[in-house]
């Protein structure tokens, strides 16, 4: 009688289980495509300021450090930069510490909006799931001859915090992550090329129960494979072409990407897009094209929609109905006006159109953004 009333009291506390995920992960997916934007006047969306300092040692040694504060509470404030640079000679310069993860074309200044035409890059290849910055080492060798000038950039590192897909925040854990880069410039042309790749040993959905307690409960059914079969673990790679032509009367540039893996809860990604501006004194008039692509893999639900798999069977199912396709392209026009050296002002005007896949409960977006980029 003790074994059936512990057995009974045991499948309640399963069923409680399954069901507080059920609701948790229903009314997380409701959630998930609130936009940072609205009708009201904001500044904390993107809004941030900056300190960096840097120290020389010795002509050889050198340190860096810059901490960010970002006035929107998502965003995560503290250390970018934390690092030692050695160069032994002009061409060639190890760093070590936390470093900027060379993802993009502008990665190292992705911060500093100064630096760029937009108010910030385009969300459909700029995406917030990559993570700006790695614990680790880096060597840059940069080369020149009567025809070209270039660099080419190798690392090491890995990578443990919060990151952000579609509204989702997840605490990941990249055990290894490496990766290499190479600049070409010829006078007004530039193109860059990268590629990297890392072994994600750990991703944590923050709005769900962890992957861990809902393998128990799917062991007790010998169905534990399944969870295996879903948890965001192994290899991924992402890659990278770029170009710029900029002759400073006006520029055409363009960045390709494609986020790889054999995670079955979250697309692939190819984005791209294609930036045109030009100058007229202190005004620089600029458009910009860009697209996401995103592509999912079947789930096949093989539990058995049985009386005593029932609430397993929803489960699994609800893990294939919250999978999102970010599918998007957008059109920016914008003008920046550099007031003076270090000041500039910009206005972007953004018309986003989303798939049919997408679950906004909206096929298109308007915004329209103001901002000031000051540099001190």
């Amino acid at each position: 009688m003790n074994q059936q009333k512990q057995q009974k009291m045991y499948s309640q506390n399963v069923n409680k289980t399954l069901q507080n995920f059920l609701v948790r992960l229903k009314n997380h997916h409701q959630d998930i495509n609130n936009q940072p934007y609205d009708s009201q006047f904001s500044i904390k969306p993107n809004s941030l300021i900056a300190v960096q300092a840097d120290w020389q040692f010795s002509t050889n040694w050198a340190a860096t450090a810059q901490v960010i504060a970002h006035s929107n509470n998502n965003k995560n404030s503290g250390i970018e930069w934390l690092y030692l640079s050695y160069q032994p000679r002009t061409t060639t310069q190890f760093k070590f510490g936390r470093l900027r993860t060379p993802f993009f074309a502008y990665s190292e200044v992705i911060d500093v909006g100064y630096a760029y035409h937009w108010l910030r890059p385009p969300d459909e290849v700029y995406a917030s799931y990559l993570f700006n910055n790695y614990d680790g080492i880096n060597v840059v060798q940069s080369f020149e001859n009567q025809y070209l000038t270039g660099s080419v950039e190798a690392y090491l590192g890995e990578f443990s915090g919060v990151v952000s897909q579609d509204g989702r925040e997840s605490d990941i854990d990249v055990s290894f992550l490496m990766g290499f880069s190479t600049q070409l410039n010829f006078d007004s042309l530039t193109l860059r090329a990268a590629f990297n790749r890392g072994d994600l040993a750990k991703s944590q959905p923050l709005f769900q129960a962890s992957f861990a307690q809902l393998r128990a409960l799917f062991e007790t059914q010998q169905l534990g494979s399944l969870i295996d079969a879903v948890e965001l673990k192994g290899i991924f790679t992402f890659s990278q072409l770029g170009f710029s032509y900029d002759n400073f009367d006006y520029f055409f540039k363009g960045e390709l990407t494609v986020f790889d893996h054999d995670y079955i809860l979250i697309p692939r990604t190819t984005s791209f897009y294609l930036s045109s501006g030009y100058q007229y004194q202190d005004f620089l008039f600029h458009l910009t094209y860009a697209s996401r692509n995103d592509r999912l893999d079947i789930m096949h639900n093989i539990v058995e929609p049985t009386a005593e798999f029932a609430l397993l069977h929803s489960v699994y199912q609800d893990l294939t109905a919250s999978r999102i396709i970010g599918d998007q392209r957008s059109f920016t026009g914008g003008i920046r006006w550099d007031y003076t050296q270090n000041i500039a002002l910009k206005s972007d005007l953004t018309k986003t159109y989303y798939g049919d896949e997408v679950s906004h409960s909206h096929t298109e977006n308007l915004s329209f953004l103001i901002g000031v980029e000051w540099i001190f």
